[in-house]
């Protein structure tokens, strides 16, 4: 299971170790991932996340769908092409519209230290998967 976690407080640091803290309690591996620093974000990317739940005065989302299965994709590790096939699986997200974002970001992947051919790559082998 993967978790993403973006956060806009005015003391950041004490919300990272109240996150960190939870996380050790309940035996999760959770760490800040800026995916803007790794891949280019879709357009919009921000508006596509998926309000989770309010609790108390914290808002919880999980962030656009389509740039995390975009940067496990550019990673190419088999556990992250399974957790693109499960999104596909579930239908959280579709495949044309990846299909669309990805090649939106494919010109600029070349900037975030991503080898075009291996993303390229890897996601004509998720393509594969998903038609078999």
């Amino acid at each position: 299971m993967w978790y993403a976690l973006d956060w806009n407080a005015g003391n950041a640091s004490v919300f990272q170790t109240a996150i960190e803290q939870l996380a050790s309690e309940m035996k999760l591996d959770a760490e800040a991932v800026p995916l803007g620093e790794f891949i280019p974000l879709p357009p919009d990317a921000e508006r596509h996340r998926h309000l989770v739940g309010s609790y108390g005065q914290i808002d919880v989302y999980i962030f656009d769908l389509y740039s995390i299965a975009l940067s496990k994709i550019a990673r190419g590790f088999e556990a992250d092409l399974e957790d693109v096939q499960f999104m596909l699986n579930e239908k959280l997200i579709e495949l044309a519209e990846l299909q669309s974002y990805f090649e939106t970001i494919l010109p600029d992947v070349s900037r975030f230290d991503i080898d075009r051919k291996e993303f390229q790559a890897y996601f004509e082998e998720l393509k594969r998967r998903t038609h078999t």
